[in-house]
């Protein structure tokens, strides 16, 4: 949590936490699966599903203790130890047997035909995956990381307890991803949370995987990972402090479980409650993946209505039950602290006035496209070409996998029966519950995930029907695409990150930290520049992870709204104003203050920047520091009075 430690021993702590970590869930998962009927699972099924069990029982874990008030350093170790002791011999065990097994079944795979003119696949999702790591070896530069992801769980160990955060409204949602990453920070490593985040990005990729095996044969799934490995910048989503492929991970094992099940002879009605374990960690990982709840029932209705209502009712609690236990408690929470079980959404609560609720979901419901069925029928080329009106981060690099529309070839390769209509119905009611909320294209992940077979299905079509030019165009467009991941990466690394000058300590790493932001020579400013009474406002910038406690991050773009309008233009009432608050500096972000007003409709956003920059600081503030987009003022006696 304190940048100016070692880099080395963060990141040692990182890596060797996520080792027993890792092998810890994997045994405590396969223990639990026994309960589930999961040894008649395949054996790569149980490895996968085991490790994300394993990890969902560490995050209910650290759960309890914060709801119990017991969230401390002592208290997080020995429950830590508690998961090694149990689960680490078993995951070793499973790992020792299993590992001659599939290396060889892997050789006899690799050695029919229909796989050789894919042989180089595993390699490059290998590269892949490497350097996904070696990016996520580098101290928390990213916004969401240092806004809440990591800001909330550091204040969440300062009480000692789960608490509301009106200030970091993000951070009050639910949040098991969070608290698998305070296991990390508890120790002094914020790499922990970038590199568990990265585990569960390879976890979702071999989700795809499984899945398109189980659609397709073995070469399906492998095309349905290279259709994920397609999404250029997944590996840098992957690499951040960020939660959202540990949900994705969660949901989409949820799906896959439930429709294994929905196909097996045996139908085990443990599979049933074990995907709605699935589903209840992935509610319990933030508000947006209540989106999978229609289409997972539908899905349950869809292979159980033949049983007749009673069965059915049954199943569906088999499914609704578990998932409710182990999300409700952070709806319950919120609705304790905050009066509130979304909190702070829809009507905001303690703390957070309905008024400023409306100025954040003003930014919120502005992304997409206006919301009519013709700009839902041409959603799929909008998420290419109007990329920049669906993404959060990375501005217009967010793209989803640019194999993705080889899913409209599928119908060719064979004839189309129930499974294929079900999974379509499925994804369209799943893209159904996303289009009524905030629609950035991140949030949107699951249903590519769905779609991946189908696609693969598409380079399917290329291999086996085009002849000899259709080969070449599929192999073609699958290599390119991979390699111009690896492209990306390698440039990344090379070029802007450069993290082995920090890896051989020839920078520590608040001076690496301005090579991925410039203007983080603001935060050190911000640490250690100012005298030791300083409180500094934030505008239009949510990082304050580096600058707490004597910041103020403003992580729902909102304050200098708030403060322009209650000031009604007086620049007098203002400056009182942040005087009684103990404000001596302003820093106000530029870039992030102009995102927000190219998200604003109402116009408010606009009106406050330019009262904030043509009014009141140039009155009442002399400039300290400028960066690239960020200046930050020292508070003067205004001018005129």
């Amino acid at each position: 949590m304190n940048p100016v430690i070692p880099f080395a021993f963060n990141a040692g702590i990182g890596l060797g936490l996520l080792t027993l970590l890792g092998l810890s869930s994997l045994g405590v998962g396969r223990h639990l699966l026994r309960y589930f009927g999961g040894e008649a699972l395949p054996t790569a099924d149980q490895a996968l599903i085991g490790v994300a069990l394993g990890m969902g029982v560490a995050a209910q874990g650290v759960l309890v203790l914060g709801l119990v008030g017991a969230l401390s350093r002592a208290a997080l170790g020995a429950w830590l130890i508690l998961l090694v002791f149990v689960g680490l011999p078993g995951g070793w065990r499973f790992l020792r047997q299993v590992w001659p097994i599939w290396r060889r079944a892997w050789a006899d795979e690799w050695a029919t035909s229909s796989l050789h003119p894919l042989r180089w696949i595993p390699l490059l999702l290998g590269l892949i995956g490497l350097l996904l790591f070696l990016t996520a070896l580098t101290p928390p530069w990213d916004y969401d990381g240092l806004m809440y992801h990591l800001e909330g769980p550091r204040q969440f160990l300062a009480a000692g307890r789960l608490i509301l955060l009106p200030e970091v409204w993000q951070a009050n949602g639910p949040s098991n991803g969070e608290m698998l990453f305070l296991l990390g920070l508890s120790l002094g490593s914020d790499l922990f949370p970038k590199l568990v985040h990265g585990l569960f990005g390879m976890l979702w990729v071999l989700v795809a995987l499984r899945l398109g095996r189980w659609w397709g044969g073995p070469r399906t799934g492998w095309l349905a990972a290279v259709v994920l490995g397609s999404m250029p910048y997944l590996f840098l989503l992957a690499s951040w402090a960020y939660i959202d492929l540990i949900w994705f991970t969660w949901e989409g094992l949820a799906f896959y479980l439930l429709a294994r099940w929905g196909e097996s002879t045996a139908r085990p009605a443990g599979w049933v409650s074990l995907s709605g374990v699935l589903l209840g960690l992935a509610l319990g990982s933030k508000y947006t993946a209540l989106a999978a709840v229609p289409a997972l029932g539908l899905l349950l209705l869809l292979l159980a209505w033949r049983g007749g209502g009673r069965r059915w009712l049954g199943l569906g609690l088999r499914l609704a039950l578990p998932a409710l236990v182990l999300a409700l408690p952070w709806y319950l929470k919120n609705l304790v602290l905050g009066g509130n079980p979304f909190y702070p959404l829809f009507w905001g609560g303690v703390g957070y006035p309905r008024e400023r609720w409306e100025v954040l979901a003003t930014y919120l419901y502005d992304f997409g496209l206006e919301r009519t069925p013709l700009n839902l029928v041409r959603l799929p080329v909008a998420l290419y070409l109007q990329r920049e009106r669906l993404a959060t981060f990375m501005g217009t690099a967010d793209v989803p996998p640019l194999l993705l529309p080889l899913a409209v070839l599928a119908p060719l390769r064979r004839r189309w029966g129930r499974r294929e209509a079900v999974l379509v119905a499925l994804l369209l009611l799943r893209t159904l519950t996303w289009w009524g909320g905030t629609q950035q294209t991140r949030f949107l992940y699951p249903v590519f995930l769905g779609l991946s077979p189908l696609a693969a299905e598409g380079l399917e079509v290329l291999l086996e029907r085009g002849r000899r030019l259709g080969r070449v165009v599929g192999l073609g467009l699958m290599a390119g695409c991979l390699i111009a991941t690896l492209a990306i990466q390698v440039t990344t690394l090379g070029r802007i990150l450069q993290p082995g000058r920090l890896w051989l300590g020839q920078e520590s790493p608040l001076q690496w930290l301005v090579r991925p932001w410039p203007d983080f020579a603001l935060q050190q400013t911000l640490r250690a520049g100012l005298p030791g009474e300083a409180r500094v406002l934030l505008l239009w910038e949510g990082r304050g992870y580096y600058c707490a406690p004597r910041c103020l991050a403003d992580a729902d773009h909102t304050r200098g709204v708030r403060l322009a309008e209650a000031a009604a233009g007086d620049v007098a009432v203002l400056a009182q104003e942040l005087a009684a608050q103990g404000v001596t500096h302003v820093l106000l972000d530029r870039e992030s203050a102009l995102f927000s007003v190219w998200h604003d409709p109402s116009g408010r956003q606009r009106r406050a920047l330019d009262f904030w920059e043509g009014v009141f600081l140039p009155r009442c503030a002399a400039v300290v520091q400028t960066g690239d987009w960020a200046r930050l003022y020292r508070l003067t006696t205004c001018a005129g009075e």
